[in-house]
């Protein structure tokens, strides 16, 4: 193996290649199963060849590649190029000396740097196998233009796959300007990664509902997870920055790995201590403990220490093409927590069991089925309680319909002098069914679903309807824009035997215009039964670009108009928003939020290329 390139120089045939190199040379080597040389000057000295005058080699092991270089000797081992420059389709790279090594069937290239039209890496070595280049200790961004890039990540490790057209990068360091930021162990770069990017600042905004008993926190800007260590992360925020709820810092510690799991310090509803500890004893068996301290009210003021035994087996292809999964635990704790005022303290003492079954799909649907069993003493009470609960589901599709029918119930005594926020169970007999025609609308598409849940043990003064909804939505090409239509009726409130202000009976219409870079919204609401019977909605709402030389701004405003035909009152700005997107040589970066529908959200997203 040693001398086997020597022999195959010294007996390689001349011949002429299809396609990359032909133009380079009329001379040509090929060597049987390794690669064909195009080359100006060859010379054999001691058994081994020396091209020089500047060569372009083609490798079997990376077919797309065309390799050219000032010269290249064959060595012992395999052959070395100097003055290295690669291309295949739109990916360019340079390396100072590039070796072919004959065992591993890979290019091992030296101060190595990439480009293409998205992307820009270098390293201190890079290794080429087929379409991937792997690079050691690498430099990556999206920053292609010309200069100092905008910011740099740093791995120890990167992967650049040509078929894929993207770069995985291990144990990454952002690094902009002399500021470095811990990256995910693992991160891919690539159009459809960056298309919804997970933004490190977060704006939200959480109203309260009284009718659902939430307790909300308003305003609040947040770094959800800020890296400090493999597994470790924090959290900080603060929320209530608007004059309708209070003031409230968040400060917390997130630890996340296989043996160990931990929350600490103040969390949105107030401060907390979660840590709990994994330990394998077997593959399918474990053992956990740890402890929770939540004093606030949202959790009963919970603090608790607890342990216990879980086991876990699943059982795939049991009949071929279905799933098995069994689980049980037996566990111990010490619980404590405030319910309607009084302070419960007690040992908790109890197992569960439980089992899930998934058919293969047949021309009869695929059906599930999840049953669990927990029972569970409070020896200080003295009391106990007991849980059986059967969840099946069947789905049955054939294009372009669809059905979906589930069932849930729930037998128990709620015997648990806990809340419901640790363990305590309540009956439960519902089912619900949906069916869904969806497929080719014309030049377009479009989709028919009705909609139903009905509840067989509802809360007093609740309807045990408590959906019945017909829907129906298209989305058509017209006129060169797209057009979405959309209706929905909801009449589960016409057959309330109480008065229920959930239980909705109303027709919703809606109708979206999307052109190439605006669109224009009309939606209306008509109620048909108390307590707001008759039209409570008329919204407009609209977005439009704002282009400048390398920045564009896009403003969304929503009106209600409910108010002005109504009571002849001004409209009402029900929704606002705005998106500022930004195009470099990084990148063309979208950074925005919106205010509608009682929700705030926010966007960031990078899309490569200029």
């Amino acid at each position: 193996m040693r001398w086997l390139l020597a022999l195959l120089c010294l007996g390689g045939t001349m011949a002429w290649a299809e396609e990359g190199c032909e133009d380079f040379s009329p001379r040509v080597l090929t060597i049987d199963g390794l690669a064909s040389v195009w080359y100006q000057n060859l010379t054999i000295r001691d058994g081994l060849a020396q091209f020089s005058g500047g060569v372009c080699v083609e490798l079997v092991s990376a077919p797309s590649w065309r390799l050219e270089a000032t010269e290249l000797a064959s060595t012992p081992e395999g052959f070395e190029l100097q003055a290295v420059s690669l291309s295949s389709r739109e990916v360019t790279a340079t390396a100072l000396t590039a070796r072919f090594d004959l065992a591993a069937e890979a290019l091992i290239l030296q101060q190595v740097t990439a480009q293409s039209p998205m992307y820009r890496l270098s390293g201190a070595q890079a290794r080429l196998q087929g379409d991937v280049l792997w690079f050691t200790d690498a430099l990556a961004t999206t920053c292609v233009c010309e200069g100092e890039a905008l910011y740099l990540v740093g791995s120890p490790e990167a992967r650049f796959d040509l078929t894929y057209n993207r770069v995985l990068l291990r144990e990454g360091v952002l690094k902009i300007g002399g500021l470095s930021l811990p990256l995910p162990a693992e991160l891919t770069i690539s159009e459809e990664a960056l298309a919804n990017l997970e933004a490190p600042l977060i704006v939200e905004y959480l109203p309260s509902d009284p009718e659902r008993g939430v307790v909300g926190s308003g305003l609040g800007v947040r770094v959800p997870n800020l890296p400090l260590d493999d597994g470790l992360s924090l959290e900080l925020g603060v929320t209530g920055l608007d004059v309708d709820y209070p003031l409230n810092a968040i400060a917390l510690l997130r630890l996340r790995r296989p043996d160990m799991t931990a929350e600490i310090g103040k969390a949105r509803e107030g401060w907390q201590i979660d840590v709990t500890r994994y330990e394998r004893l077997l593959p399918w068996l474990s053992l956990t403990y740890g402890t929770r301290n939540r004093p606030y009210a949202a959790q009963d003021y919970l603090q608790e220490a607890f342990a216990g035994v879980v086991m876990q087996q699943a059982v795939p292809n049991l009949l071929g093409g279905d799933r098995l999964a069994l689980r049980g635990e037996l566990f111990a704790a010490g619980s404590s927590q405030v319910v309607n005022g009084s302070h419960v303290l007690s040992p908790r003492l109890g197992g569960l069991a439980g089992i899930a079954y998934r058919s293969p799909t047949t021309p009869l649907g695929r059906l599930e089925v999840a049953i669990d069993a927990s029972l569970t003493s409070y020896p200080s009470t003295p009391s106990w309680q007991y849980g059986l609960r059967l969840r099946p589901a069947w789905t049955w599709q054939h294009a372009p319909l669809s059905v979906t029918v589930r069932y849930d119930r729930q037998w128990t005594n709620s015997g648990s002098p806990f809340s419901t926020t640790l363990d305590r169970l309540s009956p439960i007999h519902a089912v619900a069914v949906t069916a869904m025609l969806a497929g080719p609308l014309g030049s377009g598409a479009g989709s028919l679903s009705v909609s139903g849940s009905y509840n067989l043990l509802p809360e007093p003064g609740r309807n045990p309807l408590q959906q019945l909804s017909l829907s129906a939505e298209a989305e058509l090409p017209a006129y060169g824009v797209t057009v979405r239509p959309s209706l929905t009726l909801n009449a589960a409130g016409w057959f309330n035997p109480v008065a229920d202000p959930k239980s909705l009976a109303n027709l919703q219409a809606g109708l979206e215009v999307l052109g190439d870079v605006w669109t224009v919204g009309l939606r209306a609401r008509y109620n048909f039964v108390a307590p707001r019977p008759g039209l409570d909605r008329l919204e407009l709402s609209s977005s439009f670009p704002l282009t400048f030389d390398t920045v564009t701004l896009t403003p969304f405003l929503a009106l209600e108009l409910a108010p002005l035909l109504l009571t002849a009152e001004p409209p009402r700005v029900s929704g606002h928003g705005l998106t500022v997107t930004w195009r470099s040589c990084c990148g063309t970066i979208e950074v925005g939020y919106r205010q509608h529908d009682n929700q705030f959200t926010t966007r960031l997203a990078l899309r490569l290329g200029q």
